[in-house]
């Protein structure tokens, strides 16, 4: 009897250790998980309060597991695939995006999850006590490794290569199997020293393929900022060559008004020698029409002060005048101590040439309107571009405009490259009929004081 009492007493001790191994286990696991990612769907306080309330779920649920499991092996069994399944839901709930990028991430946390559990089954305990509280320092402190040293180089490839990611998951996934099968042999994992130099072996093996991945993505995003950096060559080339095209054009008008402005002062001449006023009045007339047409074509406009800016917004309030769009330039030029001017050109010319596209593709009976509004306020600099459009825009998961047509797409990215690079705000929007884009760029930064 008293055999008996002592065996369920046991049984029950194993259970509770149980529960608080996955105590362990489910909130760290889900620290790794916000490691590994780069962003959320809801607020910062908003996500806190639902993981919190996330983990007790879970700790809830794995306690009825365990005590409702028949035995300690099937409980922890049961209690793995449950935390996955819904640790796999809920992360899917939070994350900002939905895409390979997100399985890829989630089954790399679940691998690291797994590493841990190795490691710590590995090192000899006496008590169970001791087992929580070196699964514990082992989880931390491959957390801690995480964060400083696999977190940046991570997420820096993670953000640039869009693609291929659904293929990739499968690596994470086979690793996180063969782990799966490890830790779950019957008793710790150092009672089985016939297996520590696999699973070792295993954990290495994951470092290994993970640095191999980095290298291998970062020179895939090497070569696609050099083509990225071709393709905004050619953008800007052709821009470029635009503009010869418009200087050439003006060139010819200025030799044809040369050639008759000959004739109309013969004409004047005529009319003098034969005192034909009422035909001098005529001819008159007719320079000064032939002059309106001309008034402002190829003429530099003063809309900022500064050259370069103002040769662009020349160059396209000349083209939308053509084509009857309403323009409205109220802008100012962030300081030289905020931006290169040189590249803050570019970067306006990308975003109107984008704007005055849409207008473009828009019925020919509909009002065409674009506004440049560009201010100061305090030490930032607020610019919106807001231009009507016909159609829907579709966006990416990181709110950027995309478009299907080849060749397209790369004035945005240059675009956004510009924001990142000065450590700016870039928002695109598209409501009731208007597109807007709107940048903020901070102040410049304080000159550091120099300590004597």
């Amino acid at each position: 009897m008293s055999e008996d009492l002592s065996t369920e007493r046991k049984l029950e001790m194993d259970k509770v250790i149980a529960v608080m191994e996955s105590m362990v286990s489910s909130p760290l696991g889900l620290i790794y998980m916000s490691i590994l990612s780069d962003g959320w769907r809801f607020s910062k306080k908003a996500t806190r309060w639902m993981v919190l309330l996330f983990i007790l779920f879970l700790l809830l649920a794995d306690m009825l597991i365990v005590f409702s499991a028949e035995t300690i092996q099937s409980a922890k069994s049961s209690i793995s695939v449950f935390n996955i399944i819904f640790c796999g839901l809920f992360y899917f709930l939070i994350y900002r995006r939905f895409d390979g990028r997100m399985l890829f991430n989630f089954f790399s946390a679940c691998l690291f999850i797994f590493i841990s559990d190795t490691l710590s089954d590995t090192i000899f305990y006496s008590t169970a006590q001791i087992h929580i509280l070196i699964k514990l320092l082992v989880f931390l402190f491959t957390a801690l490794l995480l964060y400083l040293f696999f977190r940046k180089p991570f997420l820096e490839v993670f953000r640039d290569i869009h693609s291929e990611w659904w293929w990739l998951m499968i690596v994470p996934i086979s690793f996180s199997f063969v782990f799966a099968m490890i830790i779950m042999v019957p008793g710790p994992l150092y009672q089985h020293p016939e297996m520590q130099p696999q699973a070792l072996l295993m954990c290495i093996a994951v470092v290994c393929a993970y640095i191999a991945f980095y290298i291998v993505f970062k020179g895939i995003k090497d070569r696609y900022q050099i083509e990225k950096s071709y393709a905004l060559l050619q953008m800007q080339t052709s821009f470029i060559k635009k503009h010869t095209a418009t200087l050439q054009e003006m060139d010819e008008q200025i030799k044809m008004y040369r050639h008759d402005m000959r004739h109309y002062a013969q004409l004047v001449n005529t009319c003098i020698i034969n005192k034909d006023w009422h035909s001098i009045k005529k001819v008159a007339d007719s320079m000064d029409r032939r002059l309106d047409t001309s008034q402002n074509s190829g003429q530099l406009q003063s809309y900022t002060g500064e050259l370069i800016v103002d040769g662009v917004l020349s160059f396209f309030a000349e083209k939308m005048e053509r084509e009857k769009i309403d323009l409205t330039i109220l802008l100012e030029t962030p300081s030289e101590e905020q931006v290169d001017i040189t590249e803050f050109s570019v970067m306006l010319s990308n975003a109107i040439e984008n704007a005055w596209n849409a207008c473009k593709a828009m019925a020919a009976n509909t009002k065409k309107i674009i506004q440049i509004t560009g201010t100061h306020q305090h030490s930032q600099y607020f610019l919106a571009i807001d231009n009507t459009c016909g159609n829907e825009v579709a966006f990416d998961a990181d709110g950027k405009p995309v478009s299907s047509e080849k060749g397209h797409g790369y004035g945005v990215q240059s675009i956004s490259d510009f924001a990142s690079r000065y450590r700016g705000y870039l928002q695109f929007s598209c409501k009731n009929g208007w597109f807007r884009m709107q940048m903020i760029l901070p102040g410049p930064e304080p000159e550091k004081r120099q300590t004597s």
